[in-house]
């Protein structure tokens, strides 16, 4: 599925309930520069397999609701710039606990207000090169409270 609606720029909105994603290993750039999307969920999404999620929603900026809640990414080894400048406010990383490379994953995510980190641990991470370069000065305060960077 790399780069399956990438720059589809017209795109509002998408129904995308009945994917069958169960047999897929890269996402790469799927939703990349959807400048106009505003709602994604993506609760149905199989991602048992998923390698690589890199810039998954890279520069989507008017996306505002991402669900992904469901997200099963076991099997993730790449989330590089997958959130890189959206508009959501709020983001669930619960998941991405065992990801090393986290590097550039929410650049430039001004909006971003809360972050749900229970169990996300940075301690062997081996890039966090401007992970939150470009966010909000409470939100890195509040990550480097509970992460006790």
């Amino acid at each position: 599925m790399d780069f399956m609606f990438a720059e589809c720029s017209l795109i509002e909105e998408l129904n995308l309930n009945n994917f069958n994603t169960e047999n897929v290993t890269t996402m790469e750039s799927m939703f990349s520069d959807c400048k106009s999307i505003k709602k994604l969920n993506l609760n149905n999404f199989n991602t048992d397999n998923v390698l690589n999620m890199s810039s998954m929603f890279s520069g989507c900026s008017s996306l505002t609701e991402l669900n992904i809640k469901n997200f099963n990414i076991n099997k993730l080894d790449n989330v590089y710039k997958t959130f890189l400048g959206l508009s959501v406010e709020e983001i669930d990383l619960k998941y991405l606990a065992n990801i090393d490379n986290k590097s550039d994953i929410f650049k430039d995510c001004k909006s971003l207000k809360k972050i749900e980190i229970d169990n996300f641990k940075i301690n062997n991470v081996d890039d966090i090169n401007a992970m939150f370069s470009g966010c909000s000065n409470e939100l890195i305060d509040e990550i480097k409270n509970h992460c006790k960077i």
